[in-house]
């Protein structure tokens, strides 16, 4: 997103209504300047909207900054959508932690990263799931990934604690049976890296109990799952290490493009 930080304000938490009408204004954008045809996407319900409905919606995305004015994107953050609908790396994460959980989607490009977070909470063990109607949105410096991402993670300091404080919590391996009737919160991460027609993947998934933290992996020779105890930190190290690569990745698929 080549885009400046005095551009841009990170609006924080909108309707995710709102949030819809923003990426399918900017998507049928990106598809008539291609020469293509789009159609809004029907489950938000942008098709049978009313017109009071989708006009609260560009009021409220007009407040956060994101729009300059009734249908229209705020040039800035058009750009940013716009990458955000079609990132060189994408991130999802899914937590969850008692009865809550929430699903991420971080985007990545040109040294700048969009992140939206969707919220969902039970307000019992065993009842159904209440879906806020919003989601937090934040724009950000590539280096600001981590900070960014741990506040949206459960207030728990084996998924939040960063890559340099590394805490060895000494615990013997756990079979995943055993540790999901003690898990106090999980996470699940994945990586997609896309360059000139290439993919790139990466993924891990990480549980906690109530003072360790266990990396899940998959046991090929005995074709199993394992959990594997880990130092705090550790997600945040194997995520920073993951992006490594995907920028690795990404100069070398270029420089093979130019040939």
């Amino acid at each position: 997103m080549e885009t400046s930080d005095s551009s841009l304000s990170t609006p924080g938490r909108i309707r995710s209504f709102a949030w819809a009408v923003a990426l399918d204004a900017v998507a049928v954008d990106v598809a008539r300047s291609s020469g293509r045809t789009y159609r809004s996407d029907q489950h938000q319900g942008l098709v049978s909207a009313g017109t009071e409905r989708r006009a609260s919606a560009w009021d409220e995305l007009q407040k956060a900054g994101i729009a300059s004015g009734p249908e229209a994107i705020h040039p800035s953050w058009h750009t940013a959508i716009a990458a955000h609908l079609n990132p060189a790396i994408l991130i999802r994460m899914t937590s969850t932690w008692r009865s809550r959980s929430a699903r991420l989607n971080l985007s990545i490009q040109g040294g700048r990263g969009l992140c939206v977070a969707r919220l969902r909470r039970s307000g019992r063990s065993n009842g159904p799931a209440e879906y806020r109607d919003d989601v937090h949105v934040d724009l950000l410096p590539e280096e600001r990934l981590w900070p960014t991402l741990r506040q949206r993670l459960p207030p728990v300091e084996a998924l939040r604690a960063g890559a340099s404080s590394a805490v060895d919590r000494r615990s013997s391996r756990l079979d995943p049976h055993t540790l999901t009737d003690a898990m106090e919160a999980s996470l699940t991460a994945s990586m997609v890296t896309r360059a000139h027609g290439r993919l790139s993947m990466w993924a891990g998934a990480w549980a906690t109990t109530s003072n360790c933290l266990y990396s899940i992996r998959s046991d090929a020779a005995r074709n199993t799952m394992r959990a594997d105890p880990v130092p705090f930190g550790n997600i945040a190290y194997e995520l920073s290490f993951a992006l490594a690569g995907a920028h690795e990745f990404l100069a070398g698929t270029d420089r093979k493009a130019a040939r």
